[in-house]
């Protein structure tokens, strides 16, 4: 019934959805991942130096937690420029 390297999947409405089409490539996956623990990272270091009052530095922190935010952007609208293709 399923030739292995495509199979029909139900999802939660009960349509069949190729198998095929969900995949991400392993970058993107990657990317993602580190940009979010760069956000996690980057913003509790941000506030743990706020609340210790070292602003300048804490400032820095969140330039960085802003410059993850950007790239988690780029990551994101990727996959979408491929899909028009």
């Amino acid at each position: 019934m399923l030739d292995g390297r495509r199979a029909a999947v139900l999802d939660f409405t009960g349509t069949g959805l190729d198998v095929d089409e969900k995949r991400v490539p392993l970058y993107l996956v990657v990317a993602r991942i580190v940009a979010v623990s760069g956000i996690g990272f980057a913003s509790a270091f941000a506030l743990f130096l706020f609340v210790a009052g070292v602003w300048q530095l804490g400032l820095v922190a969140l330039a960085i937690t802003a410059l993850f935010v950007f790239l988690m952007f780029l990551i994101e609208r990727q996959p979408a420029e491929e899909k028009e293709r």
